[in-house]
Formats: C-alpha cells, sequence, structure tokens
C-alpha cells in the first residue's frame, strides 16, 4: 500500500487504495513457470535486490528436492517430510520450520452416503489415531489437530482436548445406529504419495472399527469438482488458512460455506457463526468463535487431522529469508550471493 496515499486518506484508504508489488509479471508459460521482473514503481524498490523471478511448479517431490541440492532452484517451499532431516544435514542448504495458518481436515458427506448418521461420523472419527497418523506418515513434523485454529493464530484453543481412538466405542456407536458391518466408504484424497500413505493409514485404522475404506486418490482438479458434486463420502482437503478466524470455521461449517462440500446444515452453529462474526473485540471474538467450534464438533462433519508445519528450503547463498504463517515466500530484503 502506497505510504503517501495512507497518510493521505487514512482510514479511508479502502475507497481510493493504491497498491504496487515488488514484482511485475514478465512471462507466464502454462505449467512450466511464471517470470518475474523488479518494479521500479515499488514504494520499497530499493529493498527488492533480486531483479528476477522465476516460479517453477514441480509436482514430483523427488525431483524438486534433487534440484534444490543441485543448485538448479534456489528456495523451494512445501519440502516432504521424508526429505527434511536429509536436507537439514546438507551442507549448503538451509531449511526451516513454521506452523502455517492452515489445516488437514476430512470432510464427511452428511446427505448421502454412510455418513447420514451422526453416530457413523463421531464413530469413523473415534476409529482415527491422529498421532500415528502425524508419526507414521509426515514423521512428526506436522502439528497433530482438531481445531481450525492453528497454533499460529490467536484464536487457538489451547485447553481443547482432542478425540482419542476408541475402537470399541467406534464399534457400539455403529451397533447403536443399526448399520450393517462393514460400512463401506469411498475415500478421496489426492494422489500424491504422502497423501495415499495417509490415506491407507486411515483405511487400516478405520478396518480394525467396522468400516471398509476404499482410498480414491485424484487429481486437484478433479478432487474438488466431486467434492463440489458431492461424489464422496469422505474427503481430505487441505487448507492454506486465513488469518481471521471466520474463514477457518464458517467456510467448511456454516450452512452457505463455500468449502461446506459435505452439506452439513444446523441453525445452531448457523447462528453461533454469526454472532461471533457480530463482535469486534478480540478477547469476545475469541469466545465466539469457540463456543461455535463446539457445537460443530458435536455434529461430526468434519474431523480435523493436523495443523501442516511449512517446511521450506533454500541454498545458502540466498540470505535473508524469513518464513511467514501464510507460507508466502516474501523476498523484500533477501540476497542472492553469486
Amino acid at each position: 500500500m502506497s505510504p503517501a496515499k495512507l497518510a493521505e486518506l487514512g482510514d479511508d484508504f479502502t475507497k481510493d487504495p493504491v497498491c504496487v508489488g515488488p514484482y511485475t509479471v514478465a512471462k507466464r508459460v502454462v505449467g512450466d513457470r511464471i517470470e518475474l521482473e523488479k518494479s521500479e514503481r515499488y514504494y520499497d524498490a530499493d529493498q527488492i535486490h533480486i531483479d528476477r523471478v522465476v516460479m517453477r511448479p514441480i509436482p514430483d517431490d523427488t525431483v524438486r528436492v534433487t534440484n534444490l541440492r543441485s543448485g538448479d532452484i534456489d528456495v523451494i517451499d512445501r519440502i516432504p517430510t521424508t526429505e527434511f532431516s536429509k536436507l537439514e544435514n546438507k551442507d549448503g542448504i538451509t531449511v526451516d520450520k513454521l506452523p502455517s495458518l492452515g489445516f488437514d481436515t476430512l470432510m464427511l458427506n452428511t446427505k448421502a452416503g454412510p455418513f447420514t448418521d451422526a453416530r457413523v461420523r463421531e464413530a469413523f472419527e473415534l476409529a482415527l489415531d491422529r498421532d500415528a497418523i502425524n508419526q507414521t506418515v509426515y514423521g512428526g513434523l506436522h502439528t497433530t489437530s482438531c481445531q481450525p485454529f492453528p497454533a499460529a493464530s490467536p484464536y487457538f484453543l489451547k485447553d481443547l482436548t482432542c478425540t482419542q481412538r476408541d475402537v470399541n466405542a467406534a464399534k457400539n456407536l455403529l451397533a447403536q445406529a443399526g448399520v450393517a458391518t462393514p460400512v463401506k466408504v469411498d475415500l478421496v484424497l489426492l494422489n500424491n504419495t504422502l497423501s495415499v500413505r495417509r490415506g491407507e493409514l486411515i483405511q487400516a485404522q478405520a478396518t480394525e472399527a467396522g468400516f471398509q475404506v476404499n482410498v480414491r486418490p485424484t487429481e486437484v482438479g478433479t478432487l474438488i469438482d466431486d467434492a463440489a458434486a458431492g461424489k464422496f463420502d469422505a474427503v481430505v482437503l487441505t487448507w492454506s488458512g486465513r488469518a481471521d478466524p471466520d474463514g477457518n470455521l464458517a467456510t467448511f461449517e456454516h450452512t452457505d460455506g463455500g468449502q461446506n462440500f459435505g452439506k452439513a446444515s444446523d441453525p445452531a452453529i448457523d447462528a453461533a457463526i454469526e454472532a461471533a462474526r457480530s463482535v469486534s473485540d478480540p478477547t469476545q471474538r475469541a469466545a465466539a468463535y469457540a463456543k461455535a467450534w463446539d457445537l460443530a464438533r458435536q455434529r461430526h462433519s468434519e474431523i480435523v487431522l493436523m495443523n501442516p508445519n511449512l517446511l521450506t528450503g533454500w541454498r545458502d547463498n540466498v540470505q535473508g529469508i524469513k518464513l511467514v504463517p501464510d507460507g508466502l515466500i516474501r523476498l523484500k530484503g533477501v540476497t542472492v550471493r553469486q
């Protein structure tokens, strides 16, 4: 934001905003790269020391890490947990870890399929061991969680106790619901190595409680389309997170939430979310959103699994990188030694 315009308009800045970023887009090759060039119009251009940036999407974890090791790439984000410790001990490379604003959640379809009954949804949650999933699949590098407010947020619920795995309790709930076992579940998730491994562990854990889970690895575009169309029993979603708690809660739990793919609806939960939205005092907001989440947890329409940590690595010739919880890499003040 322009400091001059901020000084001129103050609280009315949003009525006539003037903004410019440190870079402009010079070229885009779809699926290959985006090239950025330094903008001389940026108000703090003297703090931008890198004239040209090439952003390359490389979905293959192994290729991305190999290119960092070889020096073909200067910075990578989302280091696979299986490679983090190796890079940590690699000369010439720096790695860092920071809690993100996001979370991974398992959304259940409440309108069709096996999870229309809340008891079956609760049984599925009781079948899962979040800590075991984090340790086995991700080496414990992420943070086990059962809330949409990550530790990086001032709205984080420090005293919240997560549901612990209880296979017998899960079986009892299925018996109370009167459903035939094994309960068949179509689980949709991203088609990368660690995502599939997590799905297979969920499958194994749920089997012991009376579920039969079919793991369906899916390309991201198809996953979003299928989720939006309700073509799933359970779907694992990765949410980048928002600084404001409403973006992490209402988006998934309000009847009209944009990511409420499971079509869960409850006037009491909607009212609690809307009441939280109407409060401006941070302490009162925190209490209001905590109340709304407490109600949402009792519905069991989504099962938050973890708060991913930002795992980022860069060559030692890159100086000045500081991670921020939203996961976006800022290059202000960053230099590259040739």
